[in-house]
């Protein structure tokens, strides 16, 4: 799994993790992605809301 990438797309307001809008799990997808590894976000996958 750690060959595998995803691509996050989320909406963001200040690009810079501090509203939130495009937090994933414990990752912001502004500050910590937009690429990230599958092992790292596959359990929030299945979660519904996220």
């Amino acid at each position: 799994a750690h060959d595998i990438w995803i691509s996050m797309e989320r909406n963001m307001a200040c690009a810079a993790g501090f509203c939130g809008l495009c937090q994933f799990g414990p990752a912001f997808v502004c500050r910590d992605g937009p690429v990230f590894r599958h092992d790292r976000i596959a359990p929030f996958l299945a979660v519904a809301g996220l």
